[in-house]
């Protein structure tokens, strides 16, 4: 159709790949591979000036000889009079205060450690969550205001999540309400340059290598408060306090790989101090280097043979190669996926052209080249209302000259079992079952029948780096002789769907988990609902019947004081005082039951088994009276005097447990004469004392102070029921 001297195929084509690399360009749709090639060229970049910091880890050891997570308030203060004493410049702190602890005065040593100590600089953290009513709501998680007013300051701890996951940019000043918090890595670095402007370039990425992470000296939480720890070593330095346990969660992925955040302040301090801010070139010069590259290279494949061709690519590709690299040293990432595309695409339609081939040589070379786009965009394949994979197919037999294509998909988590997917052609009789086997074992792609693939069997595994998704096998003619090019488009179209079907079989899963995650919540604390869907757990729902313990709670004379109180108060005071009791029953293992009125039914050894429940129910019983008086102290101030006093009443025995209700509403409930005992005993209460039934009792012996009190009649019993009393303490 061209010559070889025509113009049209010199600069007329190369501008037609030139111009649709700059739309996929300006649509994002090269994006994804830019970041995979941005994080490749990450361990090139050059070392910054190193600043003098030191991360205080809280790490696994740090937990295991402390205790349960979160610690005691009072153990920061200690941690602030050792930095103090070893004269440290100041403290950025990656940890969540922004709630009151449990113990005030363990509030009180902390807040004076943090005024009077060394320059402490605290976490705020932003999420966005969609509520009941489907509504995104932004939460700020901000240090409760009595610590925040003593810190020397509160930095935003949030980073710009790309994608695909990944973090590279820098942390944005964050304005929420009428504050504005800078991010806390730049808090570090005015601590050694109070005059230093914080204006990274537009789109401007961390500057953060391994040697970054390697090089800052680290020291455990629990050397610090043992005093395990050279004398000086955080004399006038900026010490960061952070989570690097896996237990606590506090990891991101960077270009580096997951790190912990902390070293993500670290990084961004020393970019700031060291102006190493990484860019990428803009995309009008990107656009100008798409296009100047495109004619170049047209007018010099348009004049080359195929060997001279693949010279000129690869001396092109190196060239660009080189640059990118080159341009490391001055912080740059060049865009090289549109470069490297304009080769790739130029370099066979060139050599096609230059060469001359027939009309059916052409129209089978644009044949493949229409099945290699349908395979990059499987979900163009669902508007026509076949399932993505089929479209493909049916191209890769016309191209191909193939009788049959087929597919086979794995199910099941050992992947044992396989279907029939997709069928096309006429092939009557598939190869033995055996070669399915061998191809899900090893992996491998196996051809059979005839030498050099002539009328070949084939059978490619679809397979990711995770697990394997299933085959594809395919059959020729007889005359049918399958070329390495063949080959190779066939391992195309089996890599990207193994992708493909992997990506919609972790969408279920994630899918599923937050279903499990949504329902568990209801009756469970985070930390357990976290264990089950990590299945380090077992929990057991269903309709049974099972000894349990029950724990009933409710307010003294609840009937006067919700007559002589405002409702929005006494919804207020409500809230607060079954969230404090809540969070004492899910601290001991037990599950919220339900709400009655003023009242709390709690379940002790029902959907987590315990190997003591009434042992677990009486601790969160005395903890939940020795917490009446921190509320009634705190409502008496704001409420002028109002206080309030609450019964419990502990049984223990067999229960019908399950999901009771109706086809529109159900809830997982227990139900019983279990259950009504221990209401009968919350009402015989006094305020402030907790009562246990003789079973109860029976299983406390020896673990517990327990007084008999005089037997009583109760409502459903014919007979008086014996009555017994758990002291205050063990």
């Amino acid at each position: 159709m061209f010559g070889r001297g025509s113009k049209a195929r010199v600069y007329f084509i190369p501008l037609i790949i030139g111009t649709l690399v700059a739309v996929f360009l300006l649509l994002g749709q090269l994006e994804k591979f830019e970041l995979v090639t941005v994080d490749l060229r990450y361990p090139f970049l050059t070392e910054h000036v190193s600043v003098p910091l030191v991360l205080v880890q809280i790490d696994q050891n740090s937990l295991k000889e402390i205790g349960v997570w979160p610690w005691p308030r009072s153990l920061y203060a200690h941690f602030l009079e050792k930095l103090d004493e070893d004269r440290a410049g100041a403290l950025l702190v990656d940890v969540d205060f922004s709630s009151q602890g449990r113990d005030a005065e363990e509030d009180r040593i902390f807040i004076e450690a943090v005024r009077t100590g060394i320059p402490t600089y605290l976490a705020m953290h932003m999420e966005s969550k969609v509520n009941e009513a489907g509504f995104r709501i932004l939460n700020a998680s901000i240090p409760f205001p009595e610590l925040a007013a003593a810190a020397a300051g509160v930095g935003s701890i949030v980073f710009e999540v790309d994608d695909d996951g990944t973090v590279r940019r820098a942390p944005e000043v964050v304005i929420f309400g009428d504050m504005v918090y800078k991010p806390l890595g730049l808090e570090g670095a005015l601590m050694f340059d109070p005059d230093i402007a914080y204006a990274p370039p537009a789109g401007a990425m961390i500057h953060i290598t391994s040697d970054t992470v390697l090089r800052i000296p680290a020291i455990s939480f629990i050397d610090v408060i043992d005093s395990r720890f050279p004398e000086g070593a955080f004399t006038d330095k900026v010490v960061l306090l952070g989570a690097t346990s896996q237990d606590l969660r506090d990891f991101w992925r960077t270009p580096i790989g997951i790190i912990p955040g902390v070293y993500l302040h670290a990084a961004v301090i020393e970019t700031i101090l060291n102006d190493s801010w990484v860019v990428r070139n803009d995309t009008l010069s990107t656009l100008l280097m798409i296009f100047a590259s495109s004619l170049i290279l047209g007018a010099v494949l348009g004049r080359s043979n195929w060997k001279q061709g693949a010279l000129t690519v690869t001396v092109y590709l190196v060239a660009i190669s080189a640059g990118a690299l080159l341009l490391l040293r001055f912080n740059v990432m060049l865009a090289v996926t549109p470069l490297y595309i304009i080769a790739i695409v130029q370099y066979p339609v060139q050599v096609a052209l230059h060469a001359r081939r027939t009309e059916e040589v052409l129209d089978l070379e644009r044949r493949r080249t229409d099945a290699l786009l349908k395979m990059s965009e499987l979900e163009d394949a669902e508007e026509t209302g076949q399932q993505a994979y089929v479209v493909p197919l049916v191209l890769l037999r016309q191209v191909l000259g193939l009788d049959t294509v087929r597919l086979f998909l794995l199910h099941g988590e050992d992947r044992d079992r396989w279907t029939e997917a997709a069928v096309i052609g006429d092939e009557a009789v598939l190869s033995e079952e055996n070669y399915i086997r061998e191809v899900i074992q090893s992996g491998e792609l196996i051809t059979t029948r005839g030498e050099d693939h002539a009328g070949a069997h084939v059978y490619i595994p679809l397979k990711t780096v995770r697990t394997a998704m299933g085959i594809l096998f395919v059959a020729g003619p007889p005359d049918f002789r399958g070329t390495d090019s063949d080959l190779r488009l066939l391992l195309s179209y089996s890599t990207q769907t193994a992708y493909f079907l992997e990506s919609q079989e972790l969408a279920e899963q994630m899918k599923e988990e937050e279903k499990v995650r949504t329902n568990l919540a209801r009756y469970l604390s985070p930390q357990i609902v976290d264990q089950v869907i990590d299945k380090k757990l077992e929990v057991h729902l269903g309709g049974d019947r099972k000894v349990v313990t029950v724990l009933f709670s409710d307010i003294r004379d609840f009937t006067t004081i919700s007559e002589t109180m405002p409702p929005d108060r006494l919804v207020a005071i409500l809230n607060e005082y079954f969230n404090e009791m809540a969070g004492i029953i899910f601290r001991y293992q037990g599950s919220l039951d339900k709400y009655i009125g003023d009242a709390m039914v709690a379940v002790f050894g029902s959907l987590i088994e315990l190997e003591n429940p009434v042992f677990n129910a009486v601790q969160a019983s005395t903890e939940m009276m020795k917490l009446m008086p921190t509320l009634n102290g705190r409502w008496a101030e704001k409420y002028g005097g109002f206080t309030m006093q609450i019964g419990i009443g502990i049984s223990s025995g067999e229960v019908f447990l399950g999901n009771i209700g109706s086809h529109e509403r159900m809830e997982f409930t227990v139900i019983g004469d279990t259950v009504n005992v221990a209401s009968r005993f919350s009402g015989l209460a006094r305020p402030g004392q907790v009562l246990l039934t003789e079973e109860a009792a029976r299983k406390l012996e020896g673990l517990w102070e327990l007084r008999e009190l005089d037997s009583a009649r109760v409502k459903g019993k014919s007979e008086a029921v014996r009555i017994f009393e758990a002291a205050d303490s063990q």
